[in-house]
């Protein structure tokens, strides 16, 4: 809940604070977004990013066995189906990934014990 206070124009909110309170954004129009996404891995580590975006693809971990990341295409938004993703999979669970700034193409995987490219 949040709340104004009428004698200053201070804003107080009376829930956590964000780390990301100052950043703003627009809402894109509903045919570029990707629906029906599940088995999302809400686990990772609280140091990573949980999912990462380059101006190609977008890739997230799933919390199924063997550490596995689904890549999705930005090109083609809309609902995903009910069946399975295709995956990248590797042999433990992620901690973090990010994409490499000067290939679009590959994608940076730490765990626990290693990075894979």
């Amino acid at each position: 809940m949040a709340t104004f206070l009428k004698s200053t124009s201070e804003f107080h909110s009376s829930g956590n604070n964000s780390k990301f309170r100052h950043v703003q954004g627009t809402l894109s129009h509903r045919e570029t977004h990707i629906t029906n996404l599940k088995g999302l891995n809400l686990t990772t580590p609280g140091e990573s990013d949980g999912f990462c975006v380059n101006r190609e693809r977008v890739a997230v971990p799933l919390s199924v066995s063997g550490g596995q990341i689904a890549v999705l295409e930005l090109s083609k938004p809309g609902r995903l189906p009910d069946s399975s993703l295709p995956t990248i999979q590797n042999s433990v669970a992620v901690a973090d990934l990010s994409w490499d700034p000067f290939d679009c193409h590959r994608l940076a995987v730490g765990t626990n014990a290693f990075f894979r490219f």
